[in-house]
């Protein structure tokens, strides 16, 4: 947590005071359809997705976001057992954008933290709270429309080591 907020302190004393009152951060939010898979089987959840950005340049920009990756059941029948559990991340990436008059093209390369938190059970009886934490590299492509000045909405697929999500979501420039 302590590089995240060291992040977010260093790209704002980055910030480069244009003429214009136009601001290089941004926010956005996503709905988002998650998939993952646990001893080989796959599932899907509905999540979200909450975003902060600072903007370099119309082509470049870093971001910093939450996703609730949504919860997921499993069962095994080679294991004899099953369990839910749910995932939260935290991302850190940069963006490269390429705009086309009202649309823009999107390819993102970062770095993901994940939290696995739930319950597993077995023929034997239940396991004690099940509890994960890995991390990995994530890439996303996708595409955005500007609705008006500073808001765009985007559809976007990203994908990570553990996770893979399809979001619809919105960016507010200020």
């Amino acid at each position: 947590m302590k590089k995240v907020i060291l992040s977010a302190l260093t790209i704002y004393s980055c910030q480069t005071f244009a003429t214009d009152a136009e601001s290089p951060f941004y926010i956005g939010a996503s709905l988002l359809n998650s998939e993952t898979s646990y001893l080989h089987d796959k599932n899907s959840d509905i999540g979200y997705a909450l975003r902060a950005g600072y903007a370099f340049s119309e082509y470049l920009s870093v971001e910093m976001a939450y996703q609730d990756l949504g919860t997921f059941t499993w069962s095994n029948s080679q294991f004899e057992g099953g369990g839910s559990f749910n995932s939260d991340a935290y991302s850190m990436s940069t963006v490269a954008t390429y705009p086309i008059n009202d649309f823009s093209l999107h390819l993102e390369l970062g770095y993901q933290w994940v939290k696995r938190k739930g319950d597993i059970y077995s023929v034997v009886g239940n396991t004690p709270p099940y509890s994960f934490k890995d991390s990995s590299l994530m890439a996303g492509v996708g595409a955005s429309y500007q609705l008006a000045k500073n808001i765009d909405v985007n559809l976007t697929y990203t994908k990570s080591s553990l996770y893979s999500w399809t979001s619809l979501g919105f960016k507010v420039g200020f």
